[in-house]
């Protein structure tokens, strides 16, 4: 949808210039919440998670690095045996989450 919205106000600006102020700002509004959106997207993730009582879960569309940025933001320690594991604590309707590598 992103993608569409840019495409529309690039191509939308050669018939109407002031369009292109239109896509600096929302670019500049894309990168401004960036971390707060990533940050909602795994939240709910992990929330569905702790209402089906899952200790693991594959999602399809969140890269590792975002993953990680999400657990260093909110305290996360990596692992210094083995650098692609780390563990952070979330709070999720009220109650502390932990979940480390076994």
């Amino acid at each position: 949808m992103t993608a569409i919205i840019c495409i529309a106000l690039f191509l939308g600006g050669f018939a109407f210039p002031p369009l292109w102020l239109g896509l600096v700002g929302y670019i500049i509004y894309l990168w401004k919440t960036g971390k707060q959106r990533r940050s909602d997207v795994i939240q709910n993730h992990l929330e569905k998670m702790v209402d089906g009582r899952q200790s693991k879960a594959n999602v399809q569309n969140l890269y590792f690095e975002a993953a990680r940025a999400f657990a260093e933001d909110h305290g996360g320690r990596i692992f210094p045996e083995d650098q692609d594991i780390i563990s952070c604590t979330v709070v999720i309707g009220g109650g502390n989450h932990t979940r480390s590598p076994s």
